[in-house]
């Protein structure tokens, strides 16, 4: 072989070596930990002008502000603290969020909220608020780990765990034994499955819906950018369909998906644009990241909310639904798994089995079904009802553990005292 060659095959396996011993560093903990608070970090410290409107995090601001009240004046009942991540620009967050503020209206649990990133932020949370019971906004699989370790301490407590992504549980099932329970809001999950996950109710926002819509055709969309939620789809159908329209998309920049910036957003919008091609055909988009409030506004001004994802396989249900559902206004979806606690609806919603026009001609009636079930009240009732449940579980094993140590220790006696 030539020097040539012999230098090649010298730079490919330094190469490998390199990648390899990264792979290793990685996965230690003390690197995983440093390497997520980094980007933690780093989307705080990129964040637009836009996210420092504080009517942004007005609604996190009272819910802190209320959980510093409950601290002061403590009140009977089991105290819950409920940990949501502080990204704002996160599906989870904004659910996690909408959550506190139902549960918050308890009169059988003391809950409060507390938004924590790392260990030390949790840690400081419950010493200083002394919960019961711990629920924790699972995001994503590093967030779990560098969690995991501290959470053992709290082994006093009950410790719940909220989850989003099935593919993320098969992927830490060995170490979900530290919690008491797991939920998922995914109110189609099965009673029986292989991780004992409890499923919750879906939650729809209260919205008040008396507002005029315009004469025109109004076709709507919202979600963080990402090229399979299906605008370009969009776009196409409702040029297929219509000669006259407005199209609105809001895609604002996700911070777990991209870095805090929103130059993909904006590039992306670009490219929108270049699709639409009859004359009377309006497409309006904005990147901006609109509040609770701003995401319904937009929401009940169009004459109808379509939803066409590509389907990515078993994902997480999607929390479009939740804010569409809110302004009672008709909603079209494709097949996607995300979109899987809303297929079955009589007449079919579902583009692969209708047409905008007819969704639209069909009004809300397919969705008034949803309304009730996944109302506030019937969130928090079905809520309070596992918590009472797993409490009564919990307190069954400790008494079970007490009466065996108990029985255990009676036999020794005896045995000691025939020895004798």
């Amino acid at each position: 072989m030539s020097d040539k060659g012999k230098k090649s095959d010298t730079m490919l396996d330094k190469i490998r070596n390199t990648i390899w011993v990264r792979a290793r560093l990685r996965k230690l903990p003390v690197v995983r930990d440093w390497i997520f608070k980094r980007n933690i970090n780093s989307i705080k410290s990129n964040y637009p002008a836009e996210l420092k409107n504080s009517e942004v995090f007005r609604r996190e601001r009272e819910l802190l502000a209320l959980t510093s009240l409950k601290a002061v004046q403590r009140t009977e009942g089991k105290n819950v603290l409920f940990i949501n991540n502080s990204i704002p620009r996160c599906g989870i967050h904004q659910y996690g969020v909408n959550v506190a503020e139902i549960l918050m209206k308890s009169k059988k649990f003391n809950f409060m909220y507390a938004e924590c990133d790392f260990f030390n932020e949790i840690e400081r949370q419950v010493l200083l608020l002394k919960p019961d019971i711990i629920i924790v906004n699972i995001v994503t699989l590093e967030e779990f780990a560098q969690m995991l370790s501290g959470l053992r301490r709290f082994r006093d407590a009950i410790l719940i765990a909220l989850h989003h992504e099935p593919a993320f549980i098969s992927n830490v099932i060995k170490i979900m034994d530290i919690f008491d329970a797991h939920l998922i809001a995914d109110p189609t999950m099965r009673k029986e499955n292989p991780y004992s996950l409890i499923g919750l109710p879906r939650l729809i926002p209260s919205y008040d819906t008396n507002k005029n819509l315009s004469s025109e055709v109004v076709i709507g969309s919202f979600g963080f950018a990402g090229r399979h939620k299906g605008f370009e789809k969009l776009i196409r159908v409702v040029q297929e369909e219509f000669d006259a329209a407005v199209i609105r998309i809001n895609m604002p920049a996700n911070d777990y998906g991209g870095g805090g910036k929103s130059t993909y957003a904006i590039n992306y919008a670009k490219e929108l644009s270049a699709i639409v091609k009859k004359k009377n055909i309006r497409l309006e988009i904005s990147t901006e990241f609109l509040t609770h409030e701003g995401i319904l506004e937009f929401l009940s001004a169009n004459t109808l909310n379509a939803f066409l994802y590509d389907d990515l396989g078993y994902r997480g249900v999607s929390s479009v639904i939740d804010y569409a559902l809110a302004v009672r206004r008709p909603i079209c979806i494709t097949k996607s798994a995300m979109f899987r606690h809303i297929y079955d609806t009589e007449p079919s919603i579902c583009l692969e089995e209708t047409t905008l026009q007819e969704v639209i001609k069909n009004g809300i009636k397919p969705l008034e079904k949803f309304y009730e079930i996944w109302s506030e009240d019937a969130f928090l009732s079905r809520f309070e009802q596992i918590l009472e449940e797993v409490l009564e579980k919990k307190n069954s094993k400790n008494l079970t553990c007490k009466n065996y140590a108990s029985a255990s220790l009676k036999i020794k006696r005896r045995n000691l005292s025939l020895a004798s």
